[in-house]
């Protein structure tokens, strides 16, 4: 009987701290609406700034390893220029990141600034469309609508821009 009642307890107190939120030794801190927000704007951003750096790397003329460090060293430059103008760090954006990831309230929110932000973030689910030319076209297009979204950003959407001219 003493076993029983014994593993009647292990059993409800099992099950309790299983309903419980997980992690609980470890909770994650809850973002401002602002700390979301400059996640998202950051977000869009380095997603331009790479989808542009992918469209040259896959230039014919880019494959040397030489043009693809060159290409590497302009998106961490472009990245560190984003997360400058946003205030943050690249270790806070990546706690951030996280925290965005951890929490549905702050995902909410993020998902919310980032389809107000880009038109890529909202067609980036659908299938891209057929064809290498066609593809980097509309690549390139989405590419252009997101720059001017971080118009006031300076030389990081006059780069976006200007990569995807050509």
């Amino acid at each position: 009987a003493l076993r029983r009642r014994a593993l009647v307890f292990l059993i409800a107190g099992a099950a309790s701290a299983g309903a419980q939120q997980p992690h609980a030794g470890h909770a994650v801190p809850a973002l401002s609406r602002e700390e979301v927000a400059a996640v998202a704007r950051a977000h869009v951003a380095i997603t331009a700034a790479r989808d542009s750096n992918n469209v040259q790397r896959a230039k014919s003329g880019n494959k040397t390893e030489q043009a693809q460090q060159q290409l590497q060293n302009q998106l961490r430059a472009q990245i560190d220029d984003i997360l400058r103008h946003v205030g943050l760090t690249d270790t806070e954006y990546q706690r951030r990141s996280f925290v965005v990831s951890s929490d549905t309230a702050s995902r909410r929110i993020f998902d919310s600034v980032a389809r107000e932000r880009s038109t890529a973030a909202a067609t980036a689910c659908g299938p891209a469309p057929n064809g290498s030319f066609v593809s980097s076209r509309w690549a390139c297009s989405q590419i252009r609508r997101a720059s001017v979204l971080v118009r006031g950003w300076g030389s990081v959407a006059r780069g976006i821009a200007r990569q995807c001219s050509g």
